[in-house]
């Protein structure tokens, strides 16, 4: 998502910002060897500069260093709108004052200094004397692509200001990590934005179960493109799929509620499937499992039987030890067929040395499942099974192995 350096709004850099002439009003001036003033540029030097092709203007522009972009803002005319665009393309806030700052500040319209922004990253605001401060920015910003919110309370007001079309519209990737909210407010948040096509929610302080959104939803115009839902969520699983909400690429850590509900309601579109195992190791899982309360209840919870995954091209599973998890093992093996699977990788979350062989008695319905896929599969010279940082692997998943799939081996940092 992020794809250029982002201005923190600074003392500093915030007059830099905020400069309406960005920074035009700079000298520019020398002064010569006999102590007379020169200036460096000349109007007509301006003129012709004005008159380079824009094509040309933005490709120079893209390419230039970040620290360039002052020198090239003070070209001509058309280079500092160009130059403008670039540095306020993303923006970062880490406080409230300057939040309040931009709002104050920083005038509004469909062709200033705020209509430059495309993505904004907001993080350890860990509070609001204002509320309503994060909605005002927000909708000052008419070009915004992208929302990042990372350890941040969101306000329980900032749906209702979504809802009533003062902003949201254009955003299309929003990345929430270690948030502060309830359950309603992150749900509500996500189910309306209506052009949301990719979603990261991670490690939310979301409060379990709840109420559903009672904002009235326009229905989406189709799947997103991408979610991921990793860490403790809050419940968020669960609601999103209460909403029916589904997606082509889905990233999902096992421990979360509503994960087979998410894959099934998802099944006909998906074609990337990322699995994150919890983390077991065969002589402590049962104090890991005492430690996870909401896994070991998940756990008890039956497989939910998905017959076939059409679209599915390929499959991820992340294991951070040597035992697989009991509810990992069940979705794996609920899953009946993924006819157009391309491509399996196996990655370990800690290295696996001789002193730490892999268990083959945990690993063996999940191979039994390999081996089913694997026989199906249209792959010339059999799926493809990399596994990433093992050490160990010759004996191990021998039904996947006869069945014709072949075990490739990539230890690379």
């Amino acid at each position: 998502m992020l794809v250029d350096q982002a201005v923190t709004l600074t003392d500093t850099s915030f007059y830099f910002v905020h400069s309406h002439q960005f920074l035009t009003r700079v000298k520019l001036s020398t002064r010569s060897s006999n102590g007379a003033r020169t200036r460096i540029l000349s109007n007509n030097h301006h003129l012709a500069m004005d008159s380079i092709p824009q094509e040309l203007i933005d490709a120079i522009i893209d390419n230039v260093p970040r620290t360039s972009l002052p020198s090239c803002s003070l070209v001509a005319k058309r280079w500092r709108r160009k130059s403008q665009k670039r540095v306020l393309a993303i923006i970062a806030f880490s406080s409230e004052s300057k939040v309040k700052r931009w709002c104050t500040d920083i005038p509004q319209g469909s062709n200033g200094i705020s209509s430059h922004v495309r993505y904004v990253k907001i993080k350890q605001i860990y509070s609001w004397a204002e509320p309503a401060l994060l909605s005002r920015m927000l909708g000052s910003l008419s070009s915004l692509t992208a929302l990042s919110i990372h350890e941040t309370k969101i306000p329980d007001e900032l749906p209702g200001h979504i809802s009533r079309g003062e902003f949201g519209k254009g955003i299309t990737g929003l990345d929430l990590c270690l948030t502060y909210c309830t359950l309603v407010t992150l749900a509500s948040m996500v189910l309306l934005l209506p052009d949301l096509k990719e979603l990261h929610i991670e490690y939310c302080e979301g409060v379990p179960g709840g109420p559903l959104p009672t904002y009235s939803v326009a229905p989406r115009g189709g799947p997103l493109d991408s979610l991921e839902l990793l860490g403790h969520t809050g419940g968020i699983g669960g609601a999103l799929a209460k909403s029916r909400l589904t997606s082509r690429r889905l990233t999902l850590g096992v421990n979360i509620t509503g994960i087979e509900q998410l894959l099934l309601l998802s099944s006909e579109m998906v074609v990337e499937l990322t699995l994150h195992g919890v983390w077991f190791c065969s002589d402590r899982a049962e104090t890991i499992i005492t430690d996870l309360s909401d896994v070991s209840a998940a756990e008890a919870i039956p497989p939910i039987h998905i017959p076939s995954l059409p679209a599915l091209t390929t499959l991820v599973i992340y294991v951070y030890a040597d035992h697989p998890s009991p509810r990992l093992t069940n979705i794996l093996c609920s899953i009946g067929s993924a006819p157009t699977l391309t491509s399996i990788i196996l990655k370990y979350g800690n290295w696996i040395s001789p002193d730490h062989p892999p268990l083959e008695d945990p690993w063996v319905d999940v191979d039994k499942w390999l081996s089913r896929i694997a026989k199906h599969a249209k792959v010339e010279g059999g799926l493809p099974l990399t596994l990433m940082r093992w050490a160990l692997w010759e004996g191990f998943l021998p039904e996947f192995r006869e069945s014709g799939g072949r075990v490739e081996v990539d230890n690379n940092w």
